[in-house]
């Protein structure tokens, strides 16, 4: 996801000419995966009975906690609930890179698609939302917002198509307090670690009357946080038919999505894991072949003294790099399967323009090569097995020697 320049001035949103008069009134709506962190002690579930139970269980908490909250001023109805089972849990990830070993630093939770859609209305003086990076450019101070428990939709009417940086934050603020209140805390996922936007890069904007109206999403102008992206379709009078109508197009790409970012990011990780990992045996592995050696007997045992426990540290570097490259292998198919129905779905819904918005890490790992990082492990661990044997033989040997020696002296 790339985002143009956030200290540049505002400029207004750049359409293709004939796309829409400047002083017309458009919605603009921003999109988030912002997914409800389940209980550790809860397993994986697909769609049946026992997830639509836990689901009923949660959006009645989070109403609840959304009608306590003085920011929120209406809760609608349940939307598009479905007859069938439809809720389910999906796993994603989370990491620690400053656990001290592998297993540590990385985590997973199970996030919950709700059965239906929560659709509320947050309102709250603009003076009291947050800034984007300092831009006091905050478009609204009502938004209307639509959530499953993963895709996350807000909304809001602008008398202009005057592009900002700090519209709906505030809302993300809100949903990770209602979370809290109601013992379901929310995790934003975002591109990548430090991006203060959170939402995906792309503002979805709907015009009142297009003299040329396009088929499918199109990918106009630049934004202080990403492009706009300018919908197939007119302004609904009724912002609440507006607003579901976006959002019954982009939440199933946006699942798929969310699926396929947290496999990818685990194989980023852990690629990066391996090849730092390798890079410390490999420094391990020189030290050990520069020491100093007798008859240097003071330089030999300083070396010896400097490096103690790093065997010991090369072994759990090795450990550690098998289970990272078995996971990453692990991941791999799955990740390819999730990876090509989400494109499937961009092009079915007509999103195919936004795609570079939705990057889950597919070129990269296409192109990631770690060939280096097993042959070094191949290497060092030949290496540390080799002289494992030779200092077992040798204990073996010395033994041997003092069973014999201990054996004529009793005889």
């Amino acid at each position: 996801m790339t985002v143009q320049d956030s200290n540049e001035p505002l400029t207004g949103v750049v359409v293709d000419e004939g796309q829409g008069p400047s002083n017309e009134s458009v919605y603009v709506c921003r999109v988030a995966i912002a997914a409800i962190r389940l209980p550790e002690e809860t397993s994986p579930m697909f769609v049946g009975a026992e997830a639509r139970t836990l689901s009923a269980e949660v959006e009645k908490k989070l109403r609840e906690a959304l009608s306590a909250d003085t920011r929120v001023s209406e809760v609608y109805p349940a939307q598009d609930a479905f007859d069938v089972d439809n809720a389910r849990t999906r796993t994603l990830y989370e990491f620690d890179p400053e656990a001290e070993n592998l297993l540590d630093s990385l985590g997973s939770f199970q996030g919950l698609t709700l059965n239906s859609t929560i659709l509320f209305r947050v309102r709250i003086p603009e003076k009291n939302q947050p800034k984007y990076r300092s831009m006091d450019d905050v478009p609204a101070d009502e938004y209307l917002v639509a959530w499953n428990g993963l895709a996350l939709a807000v909304q809001w009417d602008q008398s202009s198509p005057r592009a900002t940086g700090s519209g709906g934050h505030v809302v993300l603020e809100i949903l990770e307090s209602v979370g809290e209140s109601a013992g379901y805390p929310v995790v934003v996922l975002v591109c990548s670690p430090g991006c203060l936007h959170r939402f995906v890069h792309a503002d979805f904007v709907t015009f009142e009357l297009l003299e040329d109206p396009p088929d499918h999403f199109h990918v106009a102008g630049e934004t202080p946080v990403g492009s706009t992206v300018v919908t197939p379709y007119s302004r609904e009078a009724d912002d609440q038919r507006n607003l579901l109508r976006t959002f019954s197009r982009v939440a199933s790409p946006l699942l798929n999505f969310a699926e396929a970012k947290a496999s990818s990011d685990v194989i980023h990780y852990l690629a990066d894991s391996a090849k730092r990992d390798s890079a410390a045996m490999l420094s391990n592995s020189y030290e050990w072949a520069a020491r100093r050696r007798l008859p240097d007997v003071r330089g030999w045992i300083s070396d010896l003294w400097a490096m103690r426990g790093s065997r010991r540290e090369t072994r759990q570097l090795i450990a550690g790099i098998w289970l990272a490259l078995a996971v990453i292998d692990s991941h791999l198919g799955p990740f390819q399967r999730i990876h090509a129905h989400f494109l499937e779905v961009l092009q079915s819904r007509g999103l195919a323009e936004v795609q570079d918005f939705l990057d889950a890490g597919e070129e990269s790992i296409s192109s990631m090569n770690l060939t280096g990082v097993r042959a070094s492990l191949q290497e060092t661990s030949s290496r540390l097995e080799g002289r494992l044997l030779v200092a077992a033989t040798f204990a073996g040997a010395v033994a041997a020697m003092g069973g014999a020696a201990i054996a004529a002296l009793l005889t």
